[in-house]
C-alpha cells in the first residue's frame, strides 16, 4: 500500500509482540520504505500511469464500473544503492 497509494506515509500495525511501523519517503525517483521491526529501509523505483477509460469499452459493465470511468496502474521494484533491481525480500 505504501507503493501504490502517495498520500499514505504510515503503516502501524499492532501484534502481540508490540508496534511494527512502517514508513515511506520519497527521495527523487525513489520511495524508500522503512520497516521498524526489521530495522531496515528498502529502497524502490516507482512508476505510475492512469488515465479515462473509452466509453465504448463500458457500455454493457455495471454501474459501478461506469461510475469511476478511470484507470490506473503502479509498477514498483526494489532496487540496490546504485538503483539496479534486487530480488525482492521473501521474509
Amino acid at each position: 500500500l505504501l507503493l501504490t497509494l502517495p498520500g499514505l506515509e504510515e503503516i502501524v500495525v499492532e501484534t502481540p509482540d508490540g508496534e511494527r511501523v512502517l514508513r515511506r519517503a520519497v527521495h527523487g525517483a525513489y520511495v524508500h520504505v522503512d520497516d521498524s521491526q526489521a530495522g531496515t529501509v528498502q529502497r524502490w523505483r516507482v512508476a505510475s500511469q492512469h488515465g479515462v477509460t473509452e466509453p465504448a469499452l463500458l457500455e454493457g459493465r455495471p454501474v459501478e464500473e461506469r461510475l469511476r470511468p478511470h484507470w490506473a496502474v503502479t509498477w514498483a521494484v526494489p532496487v540496490d544503492g546504485e538503483g539496479d533491481p534486487v530480488p525482492p525480500r521473501t521474509a
